[in-house]
């Protein structure tokens, strides 16, 4: 697996820059964006959305894995030129980009990607 870092070396830049302009930063985020891994990407054309799904940097313990379970917790909405909104579980750690209405550049880097 590769990082989002270089599946998406152009995309990584403008979400750090977005996430440290929003009011509640979380400078732990940002730093899980520079390392995590790309599981896969998903692009629905006729909605003109992309998703990436992440690998979250931090591996779960025994109890949190089989007993607490990792699950949606909150969704961090970035200001860019389209949406972009981050995925967080109950763990804090980032599981997930939607990006709705991605520019033509990413756009095709998305579709390229969820083809690999």
């Amino acid at each position: 697996m590769d990082t989002l870092e270089k599946c998406f070396p152009s995309l990584l830049p403008d979400l750090l820059r977005a996430l440290e302009m929003e009011a509640d930063a979380d400078a732990a985020l940002s730093e899980q964006l520079k390392t995590c891994e790309v599981e896969r990407v998903t692009f629905d054309s006729e909605a003109d959305a992309g998703y990436i799904y992440l690998r979250p940097t931090r591996p779960l313990n025994v109890v949190e894995a089989n007993i607490i379970r990792s699950r949606h917790n909150r969704t961090v909405t970035l200001d860019l030129e389209f949406g972009a909104y981050l995925d967080v579980d109950n763990f804090e750690r980032v599981t997930g980009i939607e990006l709705l209405h991605p520019s033509t550049r990413l756009r095709a880097l998305l579709l390229f990607r969820a083809n690999v």
